[in-house]
């Protein structure tokens, strides 16, 4: 058999770096839940008590330039074989992001939407999983063609742009939109 593309980790070593979405994802569960709350408390005291929902965005611009890093990395380090650091460094940056960017989204909604917390939360995760096996599908096959890096960093690139064209817009229509379009 033909030795495998790749890295050619052992079964052992390719089990422990599956420990770097782990820790990446606790790590960006509790930056973002910390730093989206102290955002949050320094915005409503800032506004005399009054707490607007769209403060919770603010995290979204800390994760942009992270996950943009973390999959230009992880893309050059799979396209180029750069050393099992970078590897690592590029995937737990990426995951680091998607989890702060979660958190706040998560957060935002919550709060948006008071009263349909259960909906909002469904309708997300449904959208998270649907789009993480729509990806999948078509993304190593692409990358087998086009490299990994192209792949990685136009995912990245989409991310960045609709970051652009939603959150400021949500920052500063969404308590009109709200109170005009409340359900």
């Amino acid at each position: 058999m033909p030795k495998p593309e790749g890295y050619g980790f052992s079964k052992y070593a390719i089990a422990g770096a599956y420990g770097t979405p782990i820790v990446a994802v606790l790590v960006g569960e509790v930056f973002g839940h910390f730093v989206n709350d102290k955002i949050m408390n320094t915005s409503i005291k800032r506004n005399h008590g009054v707490f607007e929902a769209e403060t919770r965005l603010w995290v979204c611009y800390i994760a942009v330039p992270v996950y943009i890093c973390g999959f230009v990395v992880l893309g050059a380090s799979l396209q180029q074989h750069l050393s099992p650091g970078a590897l690592v460094m590029g995937w737990g940056l990426a995951v680091v992001a998607i989890m702060i960017n979660t958190v706040a989204v998560y957060a935002y909604c919550n709060d948006a939407f008071p009263k349909h917390q259960g909906e909002v939360s469904a309708l997300i995760s449904f959208a998270r999983t649907f789009g993480g096996f729509f990806v999948a599908y078509f993304q190593i096959p692409w990358a087998r063609k086009h490299g990994a890096l192209q792949t990685f960093g136009v995912e990245a690139a989409i991310v960045a742009s609709l970051f652009v064209l939603v959150v400021p817009a949500l920052q500063l229509y969404g308590r009109h939109w709200r109170s005009r379009f409340s359900v």
